[in-house]
């Protein structure tokens, strides 16, 4: 996910902090972009997003991340058989938990 935001330092301890879900190591991209990729949630939640450059003092803003449910396609089948070299096919989904950028 990308952070915008102003004055971040190209330090080896970028991090961004997902409320109590966990922290993640940030990616310097310039004073005002930060990279970061979201850790693993249980379920569909909103936490509170904040940076630190140095790993131990975070912001304090309160920015909320969503994590959402996503829908996964779990089986294809042949409904009908090739006409032209294209199928039809019928497609079953059920929903897993995936992290989406804010």
């Amino acid at each position: 996910m990308t952070v915008t935001g102003t004055s971040f330092r190209n330090t080896q301890e970028l991090y961004c902090r997902f409320g109590t879900v966990g922290r993640t190591l940030g990616t310097y991209g310039s004073n005002e972009l930060l990279r970061c990729l979201s850790p693993t949630s249980a379920g569909a939640t909103s936490v509170t997003l904040e940076v630190s450059s140095n790993n131990q003092d975070f912001t304090t803003n309160a920015t909320m991340y969503t994590y959402q449910l996503d829908e996964t396609i779990t089986a294809l089948s042949n409904l009908h058989g090739p006409q032209r070299m294209y199928y039809v096919l019928d497609i079953l989904a059920i929903i897993n938990v995936q992290v989406v950028a804010l």
